[in-house]
């Protein structure tokens, strides 16, 4: 049997293909949350990269709760996320887009919304808590934040997002009491903060100003405090911190040039996850032929003058998925698509160690006890 074509450079013609039959919104890991961590990754690691333990390079599948079949062709999974040992999917129908939940084998719909057909590079998140499920949707010519209510009823319009169908915008992200998500304020680009609610938001706090776009297609991920973005220039990465809450004029309270010799940022943009004790890049080789994590030092530590930061040698390097990796506690989990196996690395650096065996992996999700994957298998769980 002829492997199926996999990791990042099959997926521009997957979501063509997908968005032409069905008219979806685009594929996407999904970023880590404090109600759930999403994403998938990458596999050699280490200074110069190895190649991992314990490796595939079958297409066998394991640990399987729903079946590859039970799940439509070309509706997605756009999104996954997990909260308190479930995993939920984002999945379009005709003419809607659905939430649902894997349970005894099956995909039990929870919630749905009508949607437009529009095409979209964008990526889809998918955000759960116990007040609603929050997600983007086509409507009314417009892209819009919605939330759905967990106890049933009709999805609201949260607030729209802004019209860029040129560009490769951050995806929605979100924390324990807030979403952010690419709007528009005073004519420009802009991130912006709503409560987490299944409620339309008045008046949208801008947190950004336009320095989040400024050095070339950006990726956004939400810490403690405070929200970072890095955006790539060349081989450089530009990272800014904004704080949550911003004076009356938005902008940077830090921000630090990281150098390196790996990636490139044409058309892809990095992966951003943030974790207690540092940032987590993944980015592209240009013309694909590897993929590399990278570890950034916390805020803190960047330099307060202008000089540019060398990387460390990347944690993962190789034939991975660099744009939907996760970290769960001192670990980063990602996929290995040459050898069709997550693997795990620690945060530290070291030999990455099989995990699972998973094949044409597209997202990783963990609640934090469970990890998670959604593979040419359909969706597998292992305990972390």
């Amino acid at each position: 049997m002829q492997k199926p074509s996999s990791g990042r450079g099959a997926k521009p013609v997957f979501l063509l293909l997908a968005a032409a039959v069905a008219g979806g919104c685009s594929s996407s890991g999904s970023q880590s949350n404090p109600q759930g961590t999403g994403g998938t990754g990458a596999t050699t690691g280490g200074a110069g990269g190895s190649s991992g333990t314990g490796g595939g390079g079958s297409l066998s599948c394991e640990k399987v709760i729903v079946e590859d079949l039970e799940i439509p062709i070309g509706f997605g999974p756009w999104a996954l996320t997990a909260v308190d040992g479930k995993v939920y999917a984002l999945i379009d129908d005709f003419g809607a887009r659905t939430v649902r939940v894997a349970q005894s084998g099956k995909l039990v719909e929870l919630a749905r919304t009508p949607r437009e057909e529009d095409l979209d590079i964008n990526h889809s998140i998918l955000l759960v808590d116990a007040n609603g499920y929050f997600f983007d949707v086509y409507q009314g010519g417009k892209k819009w934040l919605v939330g759905a209510p967990v106890a049933g009823g009709a999805a609201v319009p949260i607030a729209p997002f802004t019209d860029s169908k040129e560009l490769v915008d951050p995806p929605l992200i979100g924390d324990a009491t807030s979403l952010f998500f690419v709007g528009t304020a005073s004519g420009d680009r802009a991130i912006l903060r709503v409560p987490r609610m299944v409620a339309a938001a008045a008046s949208p706090l801008v947190v950004t100003d336009y320095t989040v776009f400024y050095n070339g297609l950006t990726a956004i991920a939400a810490g403690e405090s405070s929200l970072y973005a890095v955006s790539g220039n060349g081989s450089d990465y530009t990272a800014r911190e904004f704080p949550k809450d911003p004076d009356m004029r938005p902008g940077p309270s830090r921000a630090a040039n990281f150098v390196q010799s790996i990636c490139g940022t044409f058309a892809v943009p990095p992966h951003l996850v943030v974790a207690s004790d540092a940032l987590y890049l993944g980015c592209l080789q240009p013309g694909g032929a590897q993929e590399a994590i990278y570890r950034l030092p916390p805020s803190a530590q960047w330099p307060t003058d202008s000089s540019d930061v060398m990387l460390d040698p990347p944690l993962a390097l190789g034939k991975i998925a660099s744009d939907n990796f996760i970290v769960v506690g001192t670990n980063v989990y990602f996929a290995n698509y040459d050898q069709d196996t997550v693997f795990k690395v620690p945060t530290t650096g070291g030999t990455p160690t099989r995990v699972l065996s998973a094949y044409n992996v597209e997202h990783i999700a963990s609640d934090g006890t469970t990890l998670f994957v959604r593979s040419g298998c359909g969706i597998q769980s292992t305990p972390l």
